[in-house]
């Protein structure tokens, strides 16, 4: 893999770029470039130029998302980690994913947990609470409210890209979490209201944020078979914005981190806010989830290609720091097979109620279909 190594002044620019986007809710390239052009950050007048940055960035192996807000969308985070006999590689997996209501990700880790991550309504909670699980099967349970994903300072995402593996494992880099962390916008606690062709836009640029208004407009025509004038679809984006808490990374290849990948819950942590706040800064975080409640926090990050046994010390340290130990973790793979990850679950809003549908538990659903499927044995 070939290694992109920019010039300091390219590096600024880069990094003046990116924090910027960590934190403004703005969607499609033109309201993006708008608004960097409001801000002198850029004098360039046309779309391309936010098209080209995504598309260079991406060639660096690191794509920038909008981080949906959950909460927003008054939605809640279950996290299940169930134990079985046996995880095999599943070709079936994205199946489980697409065909059943509420499913945000599964994780088959070997040698034997099933990871499953729901993004339920606030109506269907109560099945979760003091969950009984499936019969036979050892099942674990932890609600989250709150995401923080990640939005890594900038000069540790470059040494993720560039190296040294160093610089992103040893302590100074959790060092410096603690000393720039994220603040959370005046708006966190808002609850915009709901409609489904705010979701719909989301929808679209989630899988392809540099789209135009332009080019919304066209997907969005296509999917209700009927024009969209530009000025109706800027007041949809403006709306979907009010969803998002600026635009996440996502690292899809570098040369310094792995495919594997840690979940870990963490209980006695006497600032589940603070601590998402501050490990959201480093390069090789994911996602971290809270309850404002509870002491628990779940925490995702990437591995690195070496250098593990002082990033995990170092992981132990910046946990200590806020009381925090780990009860529960598991690895696991990101690759087809193992690993299926979803969007938001729009397809489940029912626009005549106002509101996300009812649906029965759908863990004993996503088992049984594993097992008929071979992928699992109970």
């Amino acid at each position: 893999m070939t290694i992109v190594r920019l010039s300091k002044v390219a590096e600024k620019k880069l990094s003046k770029i990116l924090e910027h986007l960590y934190v403004s809710s703005v969607l499609t390239s033109s309201e993006i470039l708008r608004e960097l052009r409001d801000e002198g950050i850029v004098r360039y007048r046309k779309t391309k130029y936010v098209k080209s940055f995504f598309k260079f960035i991406d060639n660096m192996g690191v794509s920038l998302i909008p981080d949906l807000l959950i909460h927003k969308l008054r939605l809640k985070g279950i996290a299940i980690i169930t134990k079985v006999k046996k995880v095999r590689k599943c070709n079936g997996l994205a199946n489980v994913t697409t065909s059943i209501p509420f499913v945000r990700s599964v994780v088959l880790s070997i040698p034997n947990i099933v990871m499953i991550s729901l993004y339920v309504p606030e109506n269907m909670v109560n099945i979760y609470r003091n969950y009984e699980g499936v019969r036979g099967i050892d099942v674990s349970t932890y609600l989250y409210e709150y995401v923080i994903r990640s939005k890594p300072l900038p000069e540790y995402l470059l040494r993720a890209i560039e190296g040294p593996i160093e610089d992103i494992v040893n302590s100074k880099s959790f060092e410096s979490c603690f000393s720039k962390p994220l603040f959370l916008p005046s708006d966190w606690d808002g609850k915009p209201k709901i409609d489904g062709l705010a979701l719909s836009v989301l929808d679209a640029l989630l899988i392809n944020p540099t789209l135009t208004l332009k080019e919304l407009s066209e997907i969005l025509g296509n999917k209700f078979s009927k024009k969209f004038a530009l000025q109706k679809t800027r007041k949809a984006v403006n709306r979907a914005s009010k969803f998002i808490f600026g635009y996440r990374v996502a690292i899809t290849k570098t040369a310094y981190i792995s495919n594997l990948k840690m979940g870990i819950v963490i209980d006695g942590v006497i600032d589940p806010q603070a601590l998402c706040l501050s490990i959201a800064r480093h390069p090789l975080m994911i996602a971290c989830s809270w309850c404002n409640n509870s002491k628990k926090v779940i925490l995702y990050l990437s591995l690195p290609e070496g250098g593990i046994s002082e990033f995990k010390n170092n992981l132990l340290w910046f946990l200590d720091q806020l009381k925090g130990y780990i009860v529960d973790s598991f690895e696991y793979i990101f690759v087809k097979g193992y690993t299926s990850v979803v969007n938001i679950p729009y397809t489940e809003w029912v626009p005549s109620i106002k509101s996300w549908k009812y649906v029965e538990d759908p863990i004993p659903i996503i088992l049984n279909h594993l097992r008929s499927s071979e992928c699992i044995e109970i």
